[in-house]
């Protein structure tokens, strides 16, 4: 698959492949279902970013024209990706004399090739032990995952 987008200042393009792979990969928000369609979009850009720059920046115009979503789904989207990069949402950021507004700034994490290069057996390895991986993230009240009391 091949995506094209516009940037602020002229056109770039970006090809990028995605392995059949990555459809394995499991949400942050949700571990027991996998990532949407539109999200692995957003992991094949955001990966052809870090791979270049170590980072990845997409504002909110990018991921509008790569997802065709409004601005709470494309969050949405992005929360899924939070076992792979950690996200920070920034109203203003300034790289390279570049101001991006409503921008999502995505650094890798440790375990990011290792969840990439083969992520059935990375899930099948953690097994009952996801909730554990993910920590305190789905505990709230009313939560599918909360502990039953």
């Amino acid at each position: 698959m091949r995506w094209v987008y516009k940037l602020s200042k002229g056109y770039e393009k970006q090809y990028k492949k995605i392995p059949n792979s990555w459809k394995y990969i499991r949400r942050y928000d949700q571990p027991t279902k996998t990532l949407s369609p539109k999200a692995i979009n957003i992991l094949a850009v955001a990966m052809y970013q870090a791979n270049k720059y170590n980072q990845a920046i997409l504002t909110h115009r990018v991921l509008k024209e790569i997802t065709e979503r409004k601005r709470h789904q494309n969050r949405r989207l992005v929360q899924q990706l939070e076992f792979l990069f950690e996200v920070r949402f920034l109203t203003s950021l300034i790289e390279n004399n570049k101001t991006y507004n409503n921008a999502f700034l995505f650094l890798p994490k440790n375990n990011l090739m290792k969840i990439l290069e083969n992520p059935e057996n990375y899930f099948a390895n953690l097994g009952g032990h996801l909730g554990e991986h993910l920590g305190e993230h789905n505990t709230k009240k009313g939560s599918k995952n909360a502990p039953q009391i």
